[in-house]
Order: C-alpha cells, then sequence, then structure tokens
C-alpha cells in the first residue's frame, strides 16, 4: 500500500507542477492553490500528506486561507489523503463533485506523423480556440494567459490546421520524466478521422525528447467516450481524485 500511495502522490506533484495556479503555498504538507477561480485544480487544497497537526487545524487553515481570497475552499482528494478528512468535510457541509480518472502508459513507440505543428508558445489562433472550447462565458482571458506562462519545465503547443481554423489541438509539460497531455480537443465536425490520436502521438514523441519516459493525463470519470479513446492509446487508471466544495 505505501508503494501505491509514493506513486500517486507522485503523479500529483506531477499534475500541480505541469497546470500551474498563479499563488501556491504549503500548509503542514498540504498544497494550497489558487488561480482567481479559474479551474478547479488551480484553486483547491491537495492534502498530499498527514498533517503533523490536528486534522481539525489544517482545515481550518485551509478554509481560512481561500476565504481570504474570495474563493470557496475546496479539497482535491486522492487515495493518498488522510483517511478522516473526507468524513470531517462532510459534516461540514462540503458537498462532493465528480471524480477524474488519472491515467498513465509507457511512452514506448509514438512519432509526430500526423502534420502536427508544436509550437514553444500558444499562437493566438490555439489560444482563441482554447478559450472557446475550455473556458466559455466570463473566464478571464488574462488569468489563463499568466497561467500559461507560469508553468515550469518543457512546454508545448500542438495543432492540426487548415486554412481557417484549428482542427485539432493538445499541449504537453514536461516534469519529473513524465509528460503531462492537457486540453486535448478535435473540431466536432472533423473527428474520427485519427487527428486526436495524431495529436497525442506527437504530444509524447515531444515528451520521450525531452526526457520522459511515461505519459500522465486527467480524464473525467463519467466521460466514456475520452477513456475509451485513452484506453484504446495505451492508458490506464492509476487512481481516481475528486473535489469536496465548501461553501
Amino acid at each position: 500500500m505505501t508503494g501505491r500511495l509514493e506513486r500517486i502522490r507522485r503523479l500529483d506533484r506531477v499534475g500541480l507542477a505541469t497546470w500551474p495556479a498563479l499563488e501556491e503555498a504549503v500548509h503542514d504538507g498540504w498544497v494550497l492553490r489558487a488561480a482567481a477561480g479559474v479551474t478547479m485544480r488551480s484553486n483547491s487544497a491537495s492534502p498530499l500528506e498527514t498533517p503533523r497537526g490536528s486534522l481539525a487545524d489544517a482545515i481550518d487553515a485551509a478554509e481560512s486561507w481561500y476565504r481570504s481570497r474570495g474563493l470557496p475552499p475546496a479539497f482535491r482528494l486522492t487515495p493518498a489523503a488522510p483517511p478522516d478528512l473526507e468524513p470531517r468535510l462532510a459534516r461540514r457541509g462540503y458537498v462532493p463533485k465528480p471524480a477524474v480518472d488519472v491515467m498513465v502508459r509507457p511512452i514506448g513507440r509514438a512519432a509526430n506523423g500526423g502534420g502536427v505543428r508544436l509550437e514553444a508558445a500558444p499562437s493566438e489562433t490555439w489560444f482563441t480556440t482554447l478559450m472557446a472550447v475550455r473556458f466559455p462565458g466570463g473566464t478571464s482571458a488574462e488569468v489563463v494567459r499568466r497561467m500559461l506562462a507560469s508553468a515550469s519545465g518543457p512546454i508545448t503547443y500542438a495543432s492540426i490546421s487548415n486554412a481557417s481554423c484549428i482542427e485539432s489541438m493538445g499541449m504537453g509539460a514536461v516534469h519529473d520524466e513524465h509528460i503531462a497531455v492537457y486540453v486535448m480537443h478535435t473540431d466536432p465536425a472533423r473527428r474520427r478521422r485519427g487527428m486526436g490520436a495524431h495529436i497525442l502521438d506527437a504530444l509524447l514523441a515531444w515528451g520521450r525528447a525531452e526526457g520522459a519516459g511515461a505519459a500522465f493525463l486527467q480524464v473525467q470519470s463519467e466521460n466514456p467516450g475520452g477513456l475509451a479513446f485513452y484506453r484504446r492509446a495505451g492508458f490506464r487508471t492509476v487512481y481516481r481524485y475528486w473535489y469536496r466544495i465548501g461553501r
């Protein structure tokens, strides 16, 4: 069990490093992150360790940290979280949110054979497409730009385009010998043409060239189509995480 929990913590840290927040603090082994409310991953506490002090004090400190920033307190829970944490949050009125599968595969063989363009910085077209498909309705583009710019380590932005639009896209970031794959999207009118697979292969090949031996991604557990796509690509679920959101 200890080996599994250590693997979960390692993968969790890969996720934290490759999908950044604008502000981060560590309190008694828990990572507290904020980014003006943009994405739950960047605006939740990750209890990676059992606190040295009392569990109640650690919860209180996290709640105070988020409320001082005008954000609802939120916890991202994994099997490595203290076992008594979720029951305590439930008693405080925290509401559960749907789970996310964390999936991993060895990179193995992968090549950029589908005309995928890789760029070290997002083009304006890539960024505009991201905002349209992942952040509709009122999300601050400036906050998203700052989040992407604050990522540490190698990062690439992948796309397949025609003369008028981006047809398929993705993003990869390398940390601790893993490439984390994010924001995979193919225009609905252009699906079932293998574009998503080409984007994924190009990202994995790039990650291998940057020193990664494994690939990491996260998929909503209630997204059967996405889970099936990544399973066909060789990914397997290592663990799930979910959120508890306070008022």
